[in-house]
């Protein structure tokens, strides 16, 4: 299986860097990048943005519930938007 590349925009590095001091960020971090270099067609679509998909996590202890929206952009490559905590999936 090809992983794809992942590129990230601009938005999403300053998303990013907020979330740096949010704890345990990087570990749900790690589970939505793993999944969307391996099958980013599986996750939820935008409507009315072609080929755009949302990555989400929820909460569990320590590690926060996330929201990431991609672009599918080829074969090959996925474009990182934005990234945000999602207060709607935390208890």
């Amino acid at each position: 299986m090809q992983l794809r590349t992942l590129r990230e925009g601009e938005i999403y590095k300053q998303q990013l860097a907020r979330l740096g001091n949010v704890p345990r960020v990087d570990d749900a971090l790690q589970v939505l990048l793993w999944g969307i270099c391996r099958k980013p067609e599986k996750f939820e679509p935008v409507p009315g943005m072609k080929d755009c998909y949302i990555a989400k996590t929820t909460a569990s202890g320590l590690v926060p519930a996330l929201r990431l929206l991609f672009k599918i952009e080829d074969d090959d490559c996925v474009s990182l938007c934005a990234i945000g905590r999602d207060v709607t999936r935390e208890s």
